[in-house]
């Protein structure tokens, strides 16, 4: 309770000070006709996002997710690191014309495209065994260098997703990561080391290729170790390929494949589908999913159908 509290004095705190800020309010419900964990709600939840500037070069960042389709889970695993709780992030940034140093927890793991995502824009049956297995947010530090405009260096050393409590633990992982852009290509490398005993370490390393057109995109995420429901994380690989067209400001259509090989545990995955936005009125997302799990113990389609609501304050 006391953690808590220090929480939201920090985040009432920086709504105090700060020169700018934003509040939004982003609650999704859906349904679908399997899910991850056979939940037919599976990503309906209610989300907030709270920023803003403190100084010139001082800002901060917070995700809330306050009610998912288990809504329990996230309130008793408050301050663990080895699964999700209703505090997703909440950082400080302090930012130089070459760097950006992020202090506090948040996405601390390395990892590909798929990641760089917003949690209330994943579709739970087209994701990838990392972000369906591993917890990315963990309280650390990292931090962004610019070398000029085109490469980005980025570290970090963070609580591990092995362990029960951050640092508590005494479970850590590191990452490093080098990224190339010109223009809308991007090619970037990511590797983390994550603890996952007093002397074991796993290995969790990205490559990912992104394009971005006038109004398209299209990216591929290559992983040396892959996320495991048993393991956390495995020995193997996986890849994730994702295409995405805009034909106007009303549709949005994607394709996704992505295929795992677990090594640990044996088990290999595989899943292909396609997804449709259409936005009726302004902040509001309609959302139709179909697609099929080729897993040798699943074998089945899926579908989901819902909408997200984004309320700017």
């Amino acid at each position: 309770m006391k953690k808590l509290s220090v929480i939201l004095a920090i985040s009432l705190l920086c709504g105090q000070v700060a020169h700018s800020q934003g509040l939004r309010i982003i609650p999704r419900a859906e349904y679908s006709t399997t899910g991850q964990e056979e939940e037919h709600l599976a990503n309906s939840s209610l989300y907030t996002v709270f920023e803003g500037t403190i100084s010139d070069n001082l800002s901060f960042y917070t995700l809330g997710h306050w009610l998912s389709s288990t809504p329990g889970d996230l309130y008793t695993n408050v301050f663990r690191s080895d699964c999700s709780s209703f505090i997703d992030m909440i950082y400080l940034t302090w930012s130089l014309d070459w760097v950006d140093i992020n202090i506090g927890k948040q996405t601390a793991l390395l990892t590909g495209c798929e990641n760089d995502f917003d949690d209330f824009d994943c579709h739970y049956d087209l994701a990838g065994e990392v972000w369906n297995n591993v917890n990315v947010y963990q309280w650390g530090l990292s931090a962004n260098f610019y070398a000029g405009d085109n490469h980005v260096i980025d570290v970090s050393a963070a609580a591990s997703p092995f362990g029960e409590r951050p640092f508590s633990s005494n479970l850590y992982s590191f990452g490093a990561g080098y990224a190339y852009t010109n223009g809308g290509f991007m090619a970037r490398l990511r590797g983390n080391l994550i603890q996952s005993g007093a002397h074991s370490f796993k290995p969790l390393c990205f490559f990912s290729l992104r394009y971005d057109g006038d109004n398209w995109y299209v990216f591929n995420d290559l992983s040396y170790g892959t996320g495991d429901p048993e393991n956390v994380v495995s020995r193997g690989y996986s890849d994730n390929f994702h295409f995405s067209y805009t034909f106007s400001e009303k549709w949005q259509a994607d394709a996704v494949f992505t295929t795992s090989h677990i090594a640990e545990s044996g088990f290999n995955t595989t899943k292909a589908g396609a997804f449709a936005y259409f936005f009726p009125i302004e902040n509001l997302r309609i959302h139709a999913l179909a697609g099929y799990d080729f897993t040798p113990e699943i074998q089945s389609p899926f579908f989901c159908i819902g909408l997200t609501y984004n309320l700017c304050l």
